[in-house]
């Protein structure tokens, strides 16, 4: 996917902590199989380092019914923990390689990013497509985090916007 409009997502680096998920069809995939990566197109904003999980999910929501329908994301569709670098240079993809490959096999996908940072960083943004219903997030600056992926029990904010990603599958 390649949209040229705006998003604080997948994190937003202005608070301590973010969590956030969107919703990803076959339509914008393409294919199946072995997903080992996954990078997003920064588009502006501060440069530096990130500490996130990121999670993926089979799913069948086509979107988001309302600011709480989260997807609850256990330790089993974890697929990377680590830290994620932010250069600053524009339109550049930053991204990382999973620990854990996310075997797609067709249909959507629910994409989780939780920025466990516990540091604001200053706002970056992300390019992203114009799709409604497909983006939850929620931000916070408390401490200790407040955000658990696999119960997140929180009123998010319903985004308008998803990012552009670009991933990696394993050759075979």
């Amino acid at each position: 996917n390649g949209g040229n409009e705006t998003t604080v997502l997948p994190f937003t680096t202005s608070y301590a902590y973010s969590i956030s998920q969107q919703i990803y069809t076959f339509e914008d995939v393409e294919q199946t199989g072995n997903i080992t990566g996954i990078a997003f197109q920064y588009k502006s904003g501060a440069s530096g380092t990130r500490s996130i999980d990121v999670y993926m999910k089979h799913s069948n929501i086509e979107t988001f019914a309302t600011v709480t329908s989260w997807e609850s994301m256990t330790n089993e569709y974890k697929v990377y923990s680590g830290d994620i670098v932010i250069s600053g240079t524009a339109d550049e993809w930053v991204g990382v390689t999973f620990t854990t490959p996310f075997a797609y096999t067709g249909g959507n996908f629910v994409l989780c990013v939780y920025d466990h940072t516990n540091s604001t960083l200053g706002g970056t943004t992300f390019h992203a497509d114009d799709v409604s219903g497909k983006s939850l997030c929620y931000y916070s600056s408390m401490f200790p985090a407040p955000l658990d992926p696999s119960n997140v029990n929180k009123n998010g904010y319903m985004f308008n916007y998803r990012n552009n990603i670009k991933l990696s599958f394993a050759e075979g």
